[in-house]
């Protein structure tokens, strides 16, 4: 794949969420010949294997292992910062969604951009 300002564009707009980036970044490392690793079973690599971990669909870890004698090239990053969070907020009849910063932000930056919700839902129910 060539690299340029418009593909680097293109995965931000893919991107809206942690959950969207792991999977955008997953893929791209499928299509360069990587192999998915997972956690809960025994890892058969191969020298100059490709390799990558996914944890709880929100964090990537992509490595290369090195031949005999050789170190392995690992790389690992974050998307989740920075963000806002949203938290419930209670009171009255309706549902209100308030947010959270969060991580290192430049708030001037958000005030002429459109926001939008993307990511994962968590619901308490009777049952947990």
């Amino acid at each position: 794949m060539k690299y340029s300002h418009e593909n680097m564009l293109e995965f931000i707009n893919k991107s809206a969420s942690p959950f969207h980036t792991v999977k955008n970044v997953a893929q791209i490392l499928t299509e360069a010949g990587f192999v998915r690793l997972y956690e809960n079973k025994k890892w058969d690599t191969e020298e100059g294997g490709k390799y990558f971990v996914i944890r709880n669909s929100s964090s990537i870890i992509a490595f290369e292992k090195g031949i005999e004698n050789s170190p392995f090239m690992i790389c690992a990053s974050h998307s989740d910062s920075p963000s806002f969070r949203i938290k419930e907020e209670q009171g009255g009849v309706y549902v209100r969604l308030a947010t959270e910063k969060y991580g290192g932000m430049i708030l001037y930056s958000w005030f002429d951009r459109p926001l939008s919700i993307a990511g994962r839902v968590v619901v308490r129910t009777e049952k947990g």
